[in-house]
């Protein structure tokens, strides 16, 4: 019994390890979502109050939102993958007007605050591909939304809209086993309460260890006042033309947080945990 604790303890060390220090965490890991199925009224990962929740105004508009087994992974141009589970929140056309997907977080952001999140979109559809952060209320701070059918998305946060961001962020020729695209978000100076806060979006970051070495894009805005935030928001159309993956929603307050890659220290204890076990597994059964 005590080899089998032991080795239990490795793996959940490990696994949390891996994960790094995010406040909130969602994989959409196939052991919380059943592939083709809807994730309302369901809730995996962490730092969440509640369960997914979408607005039933229509009784199809559920079915946008489902589990997937497909997984999504981002590499960059070190070599730096992603630390990801598998499974995804697949993304389909359902229902009819407004079918929002949501989520309270178990306690409010202010302050400097950090997201990611792997997306990949199958289809140019036009607007109606919304990634909000909301307030207690439900009013949005920040919104990472595509733009017509430019392909691109752009920011809209504080009363302010950026342009278009110079990637596009659609590929219709996607497939399972590509890298999807990794959004990484700064929001700064949130719930100060006055006109100082800022938010930088950056698309496929070229190392997830330095941010001085760039992306393949990125938006800014800034001298905005924004709200704490309490609640995520996905804000999907329901026309065909609105289809794809969205992965890996890390919330927190540094980028290490959300952007947690595999690091020797986690081999090592991995490994120094497992040998101890088999010392163990050995001596006991040495005395029988």
């Amino acid at each position: 019994m005590k080899t089998k604790q032991t080795i239990l303890l490795a793996l959940v060390s490990a696994g949390a390890l891996l994960h790094g220090q995010s406040n909130v965490y969602d994989g959409f890991s196939v052991n919380d979502y059943t592939a083709n199925e809807t994730i309302n009224a369901l809730g995996g990962g962490s730092g969440w109050t509640g369960n997914w929740n979408v607005n039933l105004s229509n009784e199809n508009n559920d079915l946008r939102y489902q589990g997937s087994s497909v997984s999504l992974g981002y590499t960059d141009s070190v070599g730096n993958s992603l630390v990801t589970t598998p499974g995804s929140l697949e993304l389909h056309p359902g229902g009819a007007g407004g079918g929002e997907l949501s989520r309270g977080l178990d306690s409010a952001f202010s302050g400097e605050v950090w997201v990611s999140f792997l997306n990949i979109r199958t289809q140019n559809g036009s607007w109606n591909w919304q990634i909000q952060f909301a307030d207690a209320g439900g009013a949005v701070q920040v919104n990472v939304q595509n733009a017509s059918n430019t392909g691109r998305f752009r920011l809209q946060a504080g009363g302010e809209t950026s342009g278009n961001m110079g990637i596009l962020n659609y590929d219709t020729d996607w497939a399972p086993g590509d890298d999807a695209q990794l959004y990484l978000m700064q929001i700064t100076n949130v719930g100060s309460g006055s006109a100082d806060a800022g938010v930088t979006l950056w698309a496929n970051p070229n190392n997830l260890e330095d941010l001085t070495a760039g992306a393949a894009a990125s938006l800014t805005l800034s001298g905005l006042q924004l709200n704490d935030i309490s609640q995520f928001i996905f804000n999907k159309g329901a026309g065909v033309d609105q289809t794809g993956f969205f992965d890996e929603l890390r919330i927190g307050t540094s980028s290490a947080d959300v952007l947690p890659i595999p690091e020797p220290r986690l081999y090592a204890a991995l490994f120094g945990v497992l040998a101890l076990a088999f010392v163990v597994y050995r001596k006991r059964r040495a005395r029988r």
